[in-house]
């Protein structure tokens, strides 16, 4: 491999995602297990429910009720990482997305970070985490080639959240999958052993769907399931201005979450938790969180 930094072998994917398959002991990519990190959205009618506290979250693990710290999290500094799909179907786009990452990132605030992967052939780090204001190196931002999505969703996933920081993932995509190693069973166990939220956007054009017309949709539930489980969702968008329309979406969601904390109390340490979480008060809410974790 010509740049080592940046490209992320399919063969070190390939291999974790094989070894967290065969075995709940494998290494986790969690920092810690013992205290639990929580992104959690609140809506009702689809508007954010703000003033929330501790007392409001009922958090239960493996059905045992938790006590819980709650912080805005709007108020952490972000980590970002945006995925952007640049295969031959976008070709001729090349210049334009990279346009929207750079409005993209004038969407963060000073303390906030960003970092950007892209996928055809392979999934390409293009750059690592640096400030949002600085000038962001795209020299490496190439498109042409197949499509290896599941693949760039595995990178996404595979960070390890450093403390007194949100972290979120954002992917844009047509859904369509060609050349991946990482199976969609592989991926689904990759997601239950990280803790980063993955907001994933299908990009609609005229040229998609010309083919859904003649190949049909591709099936969106196992990405839909995937980006739930994580506390994230998938949304469709139309391919005009997408990356930065989409990005204010799920930063305005974000600013307006909640991050909760709880040491794991009266549960055993290892093996998968499943989490529950539903608030404390009257009326209809929609509250959307990940849906467990493994303890190690």
């Amino acid at each position: 491999m010509t740049r080592p930094a940046a490209r992320i072998a399919l063969a070190f994917v390939v291999v974790i995602a094989l070894s967290l398959a065969a075995s709940a002991r494998t290494q986790q990519f969690r920092g810690g297990v013992d205290v639990v990190t929580l992104d959690v959205s609140v809506t009702q009618g689809n508007v954010p429910v703000p003033g929330l506290t501790s007392k409001d979250f009922i958090v239960t693990d493996n059905g045992v009720r938790q006590s819980v710290d709650a912080v805005l999290a709007g108020a952490l500094p972000l980590d970002l990482t945006l995925v952007v799909d640049t295969s031959g179907s976008v070709e001729h786009m090349k210049d334009e997305l990279k346009r929207q990452v750079r409005l993209a990132a004038g969407l963060l605030k000073p303390q906030d970070r960003i970092r950007l992967l892209t996928f055809s052939w392979v999934a390409t780090q293009v750059f690592d985490l640096q400030p949002a204001s600085g000038d962001l190196p795209l020299d490496r931002f190439t498109a042409g080639g197949a499509t290896s999505l599941n693949d760039a969703l595995a990178a996404a996933l595979m960070r390890i959240r450093p403390a007194g920081r949100g972290e979120l993932s954002v992917v844009f995509t047509d859904g369509r999958d060609t050349v991946s190693s990482m199976s969609m069973p592989m991926l689904e166990e990759l997601a239950r052993r990280s803790d980063v939220p993955l907001h994933v956007y299908i990009v609609r054009t005229p040229e998609d769907v010309a083919e859904d017309a003649r190949f049909g949709r591709p099936d969106l539930g196992p990405i839909t399931r995937l980006a739930e489980s994580t506390g994230g969702r998938l949304d469709s968008i139309l391919a005009d201005n997408h990356i930065t329309v989409a990005l204010a979406r799920v930063l305005d969601d974000y600013r307006t979450s909640y991050t909760l904390r709880f040491t794991a109390t009266g549960v055993a340490r290892t093996g998968w938790h499943e989490l529950a979480v539903k608030l404390d008060r009257p009326g209809e809410f929609v509250v959307r969180a990940r849906k467990g974790y493994f303890g190690g």
